[in-house]
């Protein structure tokens, strides 16, 4: 246990910590990603009084506590995540900070008696607390009594104390102020030493079960974090008028701004657009901006692989069919043509249509009209058609396969997607993009590469490209035991891969490339937002803690 002088160092350096409590953001009060909110110390003194009343005390004690515990429990998780630097004794003085600023009590260790020992299982706290907020309106509702009335407090102890030290913690107030005393007094021990000495001490908690509140709290976080994330990247598409699937395309390539910019530029009108490109290059996701950006961003966003569909189902499909127009033709049903009309339809792989689909495509960009199958009647259309492949379909043009009319009408603007490969150094940003992301979404604090996952990373040709990054990174941050993905964490095709020729570039090199390249996004976010942080922040997909840490880390603070 710290000395005095230790214990007000160590106040003094987590004083400062404690300023983000509570950060406001329009209607919401804000613990990290946990919401808090204000109330009347009157309103809580008469929920309690409508408590005892309706329940007794036993009863009401019992709810109180629980209550204080959940509310310690959650505020322990989110203040580790939010300083995962400090130790658990550090963390341990940091939730009494934040206890005093929510406006509970003035908490003051008493150093007789006090023993903590955690690595051999020694915990043994005294502590007094002064200015009891429950203790105030115990005696304002109900008067002096002879039994201590801070149910709420010793309940959020217990409870920020189980989370942190992962054990069944249990917080007895042994003197309090509704008896008469100046102030209230606790003792903090394990669940096991504690009764020894106040048999029946847990009894409260009998109903509270750690290890399912630690899945349902790990879910929820993972929840809200994937939910944070989805938002931050709308709230940051909609303040810098980028549309999401735009901003999502991550990366400073010249190949990769040059099709994001003629996307941009042909989104203003409503020309055909053929986008080239291997698989998992991104395709989808810039058609889906350019629908986004277009006059049609409110009319439907219809997305089709053909490659999933039978030459049989194409047509249907696409242009609907009439009841009975073939077997199992039950009822009449509109084609993606008519359902997409006054908006956006996006055809993934149509190098893959048959030969009737693809005539009946060229007539539908020729006239605007579609005729069911089974039927006569034309009906017209309004569609917007976005063509998109991974074929060379001048060479199906040349072998018969694929019509050289329909070629001209799609591909009026061609925009051709680069491989992962040909992107310079995106593919260590975009790393860095996905390990955050996966940590929001599994709750993870994964921070960097292994020098040789990153040499690896550097030299494999990533034949499936972002994708396939994107596949590896999810499944290594799951698995990763620590801050940093090894070879262990890698698909085993991956660690088994070798370079036709050796090339190994120095660590010293690749950090430099590192740096520059997220220096020259910082900057490029900032300038786009007009140095607003929070702006800045959303557009790049991260928190603002994050964004400060970087800024910092650039001089650029």
């Amino acid at each position: 246990m710290p000395s005095a002088e230790q214990f007000a160092a160590i106040r003094e350096r987590l004083e400062p910590l404690s300023s983000f409590v509570p950060q406001q953001q329009a209607a919401r009060l804000m613990l990290g990603t946990q919401r808090m909110f204000l109330q009347s110390a009157s309103a809580f003194g008469q929920m309690r009084a409508e408590l005892i009343h309706t329940l007794g005390s036993p009863l009401a004690r019992g709810v109180l506590k629980r209550y204080g515990y959940h509310a310690g429990f959650h505020d322990g998780h989110v203040l580790s995540a939010e300083y995962p630097q400090l130790d658990t004794e550090e963390q341990m003085h940091l939730g009494t900070l934040l206890h005093e600023h929510e406006g509970h009590a003035r908490i003051e260790t008493e150093l007789e008696g006090t023993r903590v020992d955690l690595a051999n299982g020694v915990l043994e706290i005294h502590s007094r607390w002064h200015d009891s907020i429950e203790a105030e309106q115990h005696l304002a509702q109900h008067g002096r009594c002879n039994e201590p009335a801070c149910w709420t407090l010793a309940g959020y102890a217990c409870g920020h104390l189980s989370y942190l030290l992962r054990r069944e913690v249990v917080a007895v107030e042994t003197a309090c102020r509704v008896q008469g005393h100046d102030c209230c007094r606790f003792r903090v021990g394990f669940r096991e030493d504690m009764e020894k000495h106040f048999p029946g001490c847990a009894d409260d908690f009998r109903r509270i079960d750690l290890d399912r509140l630690f899945r349902e709290l790990e879910q929820t976080v993972a929840a809200q974090r994937r939910t944070i994330s989805e938002l931050r990247v709308q709230l940051g598409a909609g303040d810098s008028g980028e549309p999401a699937a735009f901003a999502a395309l991550i990366g400073q390539s010249p190949a990769l701004r040059r099709a994001i910019d003629i996307a941009r530029a042909v989104a203003a009108v409503s020309s055909t657009v053929m986008i080239s490109g291997e698989s998992g290059t991104g395709k989808e996701l810039l058609a889906r901006g350019i629908h986004d950006a277009s006059a049609r961003a409110g009319g439907p966003w219809i997305a089709l692989n053909c490659a999933t569909l039978t030459e049989s189902l194409q047509s249907a499909e696409l242009f609907g069919h009439v009841r009975g127009a073939f077997t199992g033709a039950s009822s009449d049903k509109p084609g993606l043509f008519e359902a997409a009309s006054g908006g956006t339809l996006f055809l993934d792989e149509v190098g893959e249509l048959s030969a009737s689909a693809q005539a009946a495509l060229l007539r539908v960009l020729q006239e605007g009209v579609v005729t069911r199958i089974g039927e006569h009647r034309e009906r017209r259309v309004d569609v917007r058609i976005i063509a998109a492949t991974h074929r060379e379909l001048e060479d199906c043009i040349a072998a018969g396969r694929f019509r050289a009319d329909l070629w001209y009408r799609l591909n009026v603007v061609s925009i051709a997607m680069p491989a992962l490969r040909e992107r310079d150094n995106d593919l260590l940003i975009l790393t860095q993009a996905l390990i955050e992301r996966f940590n929001a979404r599994f709750a993870r604090s994964v921070r960097e590469l292994d020098p040789e996952v990153l040499r690896l990373f550097l030299h494999y040709p990533w034949p499936g490209n972002v994708r396939e990054l994107a596949n590896v990174l999810e499944r290594a941050v799951l698995l990763c035991g620590g801050e940093r993905i090894t070879l262990h964490d890698l698909p085993e095709r991956l660690i088994d891969w070798r370079p036709p020729v050796e090339f190994e570039p120095t660590l010293a090199s690749v950090a430099d490339s590192v740096r520059q390249q997220e220096r020259e996004q910082l900057v490029a976010a900032l300038r786009a937002s007009g140095g607003r942080r929070h702006l800045a922040a959303a557009q790049l997909g991260i928190s603002r803690a994050t964004l400060w840490r970087r800024l910092k880390r650039h001089g650029l603070d």
